[in-house]
């Protein structure tokens, strides 16, 4: 089950395209180390496509059907310096194609606030999860600046915590009360 995206449109999604634009020309956009060498020949095509025309379930569907994901990666211990083999999570395509689409969503939203006279957008839960973490149950209902956040997000720093981690759902929406002046 794929993220529910609030504000996904194709004003949200010009968005989008304009920040995985910019990302391609200057070498920023993120290349999975799970990806195969097709996968990651192919990704920025996928990528885009999802961005412009599809979603998230659709990405991780092309990354399954295209067998685009290795099936063995290297990892570390804490505990040591030594790397192990271990096999690729089941839900890899899923696990990637939702983190990547909800960082573009999430740019792409931000400055769709921003252009529309919007300082703030609305965290919120965009897909239930079995077991939410506390810290992501934090954030919801929360408010944070597009301006922070666009920065946070477009260098992946995560200090904002937004996205959260994997499987967790989080992502964001404009502010409730602009939602029910559109509708």
């Amino acid at each position: 089950m794929g993220l529910k995206l609030d504000d996904l449109d194709r004003l949200t999604r010009r968005h989008m395209l304009r920040e995985f634009v910019e990302d391609l020309e200057r070498g920023n956009l993120v290349i999975s180390p799970r990806l195969t060498m097709a996968g990651r020949k192919a990704w920025p095509t996928l990528l885009r496509e999802a961005i412009e025309r599809e979603g998230d379930e659709w990405l991780a569907a092309q990354l399954k059907q295209f067998d685009c994901l290795e099936r063995f990666e290297r990892a570390f211990r804490w505990e040591s310096p030594l790397y192990y083999v271990r096999r690729v999570p089941r839900n890899a395509a899923d696990m990637l194609a939702e983190a990547e689409f909800n960082r573009y969503y999430i740019r792409g939203l931000c400055l769709r606030a921003l252009h529309e006279g919007m300082a703030e957008v609305e965290v919120y839960r965009a897909k239930d999860v079995a077991e939410p973490r506390p810290e992501s149950q934090a954030l919801l209902g929360t408010r944070v600046s597009c301006d922070r956040l666009l920065d946070d997000v477009r260098r992946s720093s995560r200090v904002l915590k937004i996205p959260g981690g994997p499987n967790s759902g989080i992502s964001v929406r404009l502010p409730a009360e602009r939602q029910e002046a559109v509708a």
